[in-house]
């Protein structure tokens, strides 16, 4: 899906505030649905194909509002710090989130404004 989507925006789509609000929306209900299609494989499938559609759309909006706001320069450093941050925290949780239900208890519960709090004592 997150192949098909970009082509979509050469006649169909045109990537603005109200598109990019209703993806973030979808992307916040698919992520919610992940609870209850966890164990049928073919809503699982459909809900994480509406997930990639509604992340095609919204990660081009934040790189261009990224540009606009740092710049170039600071740009490119912050996709770097950003690539080694995550490579360093998918290192370290891949040990800790074994099972489905543990990673998405994970996500949901230890939220908090954005940041994922590492509290590995629940565990």
């Amino acid at each position: 899906m997150r192949f098909a989507t970009p082509f979509l925006f050469l006649k169909h789509i045109n990537l603005n505030q109200t598109v990019f609000k209703i993806a973030l929306f979808t992307s916040i209900f698919c992520a919610i649905l992940f609870y209850f299609t966890l164990n049928n494989f073919y809503a699982f499938m459909f809900n994480n194909a509406i997930l990639g559609a509604c992340l095609s759309l919204i990660l081009p909006y934040l790189e261009i509002l990224a540009i606009k706001d740092l710049g170039k320069d600071k740009y490119g450093k912050s996709r770097l710090f950003g690539s080694i941050g995550f490579m360093l925290i998918s290192l370290i949780l891949a040990r800790f989130l074994t099972q489905p239900k543990i990673a998405l208890d994970f996500i949901y519960c230890n939220k908090y404004d954005g940041y994922i709090l590492f509290n590995i004592t629940s565990f």
